[in-house]
């Protein structure tokens, strides 16, 4: 799939950032998406059953499949707050649309940064002008940045192809560093395309495109009260992605660009220093698969063990026998798997392998992007889960989140 010179431009679409206060002071914490004119809208959100008034508001107003702008604010989550959060989420939409002179059931919000604390009054409202007056075709950057919280950087990816002839191009966003283990999606992304698809088809596509991408990822093993993943498709290429061969490439680009951004949280996780994959295959079905991986990727002794490099294979081993799976230990193998394709063979029918090399195993930890490849010898299913190591950052990152 071709990324374009032109990846972060959509037809349709203009984004812009201001600077609000909600948090922060000095640097744009409020940011916008707005489309033309209504269009195609799906969303995926968060199943922690502590959630922000916003995601219900959000499903609310998805069922009708459509949506023309997304309002984002960062440095608090406007979650357990009782009924003033959602008051504050109408309230904030209500003046945006009104701004906007739309429908407000057609205004979407999102929430992200500390829990527990009411928005500060009025200063979303106040920030309206200059963020609506922000907004341009090439504002995903300062859309990005401004919706970052503890992120060391912000994460865009663009693809573009063509569908009979058509050029359709994609543009998605995302923030995420910490309470990150989707359970349905993930943290917040976005994802614009200027293709003509409709919500049922939409809707379809991103289930299937979060799956092995943002549902396939973890950092700490913690699930937001406020993730959301939303694609918005405005059709001003002409092109038709809902069906036939054009709904195949579109399907492909989603499920390509969500992946790419997945993975860019999973490296910029809160004091990452490398990211990794845990692949397990051998499974008799793709939950346990899913189950193994995922507790060898949120397990701290693997994630810490990892952060020095040190080929500790004996954790490994605790955390597949302790995810809960029916698994046998003398079947078992390991190995590790370099970025660039070196292979070291840790474990072999449950036990050492005779061809370990400590030295080539370091080696391999020691770099990013690695694999910690895993075949539990007892069916046909595989699963992948995106990580990263933990380092004395992460603590500290936590420590003084709210300092």
């Amino acid at each position: 799939m071709a990324v374009a010179k032109d990846k972060f431009i959509v037809k349709g679409f203009k984004l812009g950032a201001a600077e609000a206060g909600v948090r922060y002071k000095a640097r744009k914490d409020l940011g916008l998406i707005l489309a033309d004119a209504p269009c195609s809208a799906a969303g995926l959100f968060t199943l922690n059953r502590v959630k922000a008034p916003s995601v219900t508001m959000n499903k609310r107003r998805l069922k009708s499949g459509l949506a023309q702008a997304v309002l984002v604010n960062s440095g608090n989550a406007n979650a357990c707050v009782g009924k003033r959060g959602m008051d504050d989420a109408i309230a904030a939409t209500a003046a945006l649309a009104g701004r906007l002179a739309i429908k407000p059931s057609l205004v979407l919000m999102n929430s992200t940064g500390v829990i527990g604390e009411p928005l500060p009054g009025g200063v979303i409202e106040k920030a309206l002008p200059a963020l609506v007056a922000s907004v341009r075709p090439g504002g995903i950057g300062d859309f990005t940045s401004a919706i970052m919280t503890t992120d060391t950087r912000p994460k865009i990816a663009g693809r573009s192809f063509r569908i009979a002839g058509k050029k359709v191009t994609l543009a998605a966003a995302a923030k995420g560093a910490g309470m990150i283990m989707p359970n349905m999606a993930t943290m917040l992304a976005y994802v614009l395309t200027d293709a003509e698809v409709d919500p049922p088809s939409l809707r379809e596509a991103l289930a299937a495109a979060a799956e092995d991408s943002f549902n396939a990822m973890t950092i700490d093993g913690d699930t937001s009260t406020s993730d959301s993943l939303i694609v918005m498709a405005g059709g001003a290429s002409g092109a038709r992605a809902s069906s036939g061969k054009g709904a195949a490439m579109f399907r492909e680009a989603l499920k390509d660009i969500c992946l790419e951004l997945a993975r860019e949280i999973a490296a910029d996780g809160e004091g990452a220093t490398k990211w990794f994959a845990v692949t397990v295959k051998g499974a008799k079905s793709k939950a346990m698969a899913d189950k193994v991986a995922r507790r060898v990727a949120n397990s701290p002794l693997v994630k810490t063990a990892f952060h020095a490099g040190d080929p500790n294979w004996g954790r490994v081993m605790m955390a597949v026998g302790s995810a809960g799976a029916p698994i046998k230990a003398d079947a078992v193998n390991l190995w590790f798997i370099s970025s660039g394709g070196s292979r070291a063979e840790v474990v072999e029918n449950g036990a050492l392998a005779g061809a370990y090399s400590e030295a080539k195993a370091a080696k391999i930890l020691s770099g990013s992007g690695f694999t910690a490849l895993l075949d539990l010898g007892l069916g046909n299913s595989e699963r992948t889960i995106y990580t990263c190591d933990f380092s004395a950052d992460y603590v500290r990152i936590n420590a003084d989140y709210r300092s």
